[in-house]
């Protein structure tokens, strides 16, 4: 007959080599939580089923608990069967690869055939379970809290450093303002990495990604205060910093996705503005082809700064290209219908542009890049570019260029004295 006590210690040793082989920390060993397990084991051993809930309740505080029963007569094979079914199951999974905890307590029972096994979970001893709260902080929480503080402070120092500095900059351009701030709030930051982690000063394209992010971010917090309070905008930065951060993840990429591309395809339309009142064309048809012109070639520029990708000029980059046309007019149009329209979307629009300080003109392209974002992804949603449409768009634009070149013959006929 299998040991308990031997199974015990093979299914310790499986937990911590799993753990080793993700890159997280083993868990030490705790004789209460043995304790609690072991007897949890003998009443599932003596009621012959298993239920979870008993563990975690003696235990206290912040705690998981892995229940489980299987047969055998070798104990480094019960072990093992026993790890495999808990490392199976996504639930008990995350219990054993959980990093924030940091102790665990093993306890298996026998009853004829069966051996039942209960896996004790336990966060940290440091904390406020102490004082009754029943809350334990974990090492990793611990080391969590202590890289916010960092960036806190390091923000705040950025802040104060790049506030100090433009008094010698003479910018009074506020665009150029921020990307000033921009630049030494991620040149500061850089170097703090570099400092605490050892890590290489190196100027890429992330980098310069950074300091823009890092200048939108300026923007906004001081479009909120109004003034340079280093501590509450050093604070919000940070808790920012910290949300891209977390956009970066599998859960959230659907939404930082989008994020990246309104403000992608807002900056297509910043810079399509700008260039309209160079254009000079009286022709509506060839000013929308250049503003899809241009907000299609930000958009190229800013996925090479990302990605690796390489800008291509090609059948997609046309298409693309009449597409943001006709999505511009489009927003032009909704913005025009039913964004101001009525007494509740007039003072939504007022209170969020004296609430972020924004004129009339940005406030409507951040709204105008929101529509054309939506259109873009839903094309991709639902794959709208075959090639029925990619032809009915085309023979579109064909159309409308012999109309307007129909129109502005007969314009110039008209002109022609008689």
């Amino acid at each position: 007959m299998a040991s308990c006590s031997e199974i015990e210690g093979y299914v310790f040793r499986y937990v911590n080599e799993a753990r080793k082989k993700r890159g997280l920390g083993t868990l030490e060993r705790s004789q209460r939580l043995k304790q609690i397990a072991k007897s949890h084991s003998q009443q599932m051993a003596h009621a012959k089923k298993i239920w979870h809930g008993h563990g975690v309740h003696e235990a206290g505080g912040f705690a998981g608990e892995n229940c489980a029963i299987t047969h055998g007569s070798n104990s480094k094979s019960i072990a093992k069967s026993l790890h495999n079914m808990w490392m199976k199951s996504s639930g008990h999974k995350s219990n054993i690869l959980n990093s924030d905890y940091s102790q665990l307590g093993v306890g298996v029972a026998h009853s004829g055939s069966g051996y039942y096994a209960t896996q004790l979970f336990k966060g940290s001893p440091f904390g406020f379970g102490g004082f009754g709260f029943g809350v334990s902080i974990s090492k990793k929480t611990w080391k969590r809290i202590g890289n916010f503080v960092a960036w806190w402070i390091t923000f705040g120092i950025a802040i104060w450093l790049a506030n100090y500095l433009s008094s010698y900059v003479n910018l009074s351009n506020s665009l150029l303002i921020a990307l000033f701030f921009g630049l030494v709030i991620e040149t500061v930051s850089k170097l703090s990495q570099k400092i605490r982690f050892k890590s290489k000063f190196v100027v890429n394209k992330g980098f310069l990604l950074w300091i823009f992010i890092q200048s939108l971010l300026f923007l906004a917090v001081k479009s909120v205060f109004g003034k340079y309070d280093i501590v509450l905008m050093s604070l919000i930065f940070t808790i920012l910093v910290y949300g891209i951060w977390k956009l970066g993840g599998k859960k959230y990429r659907p939404v930082k996705d989008f994020i990246v591309w309104w403000i992608t395809l807002t900056l297509g339309v910043l810079v399509a503005n700008h260039l309209i009142p160079f254009i000079r064309s009286p022709n509506a048809l060839v000013t929308a082809i250049l503003i899809g012109f241009s907000i299609e070639t930000t958009s190229k520029i800013i996925q090479v700064l990302r990605s690796e990708s390489k800008f291509k000029v090609d059948k997609y980059y046309v298409l693309w290209i009449l597409i943001l046309s006709i999505c511009y007019y489009i927003a032009l149009f909704l913005m025009k219908s039913i964004a101001f329209r009525g007494e509740f979307w007039s003072a939504f629009a007022s209170t969020l542009k004296s609430t972020f300080s924004l004129s009339q003109s940005l406030w409507s392209l951040i709204l105008i890049g929101l529509i054309i974002t939506i259109i873009v992804h839903i094309i991709w949603k639902f794959k709208f570019y075959n090639k029925r449409v990619i032809l009915s768009i085309i023979v579109l634009f064909i159309i409308l260029m012999f109309l307007t070149i129909g129109s502005t013959v007969m314009h110039y006929i008209r002109m022609i004295p008689m």
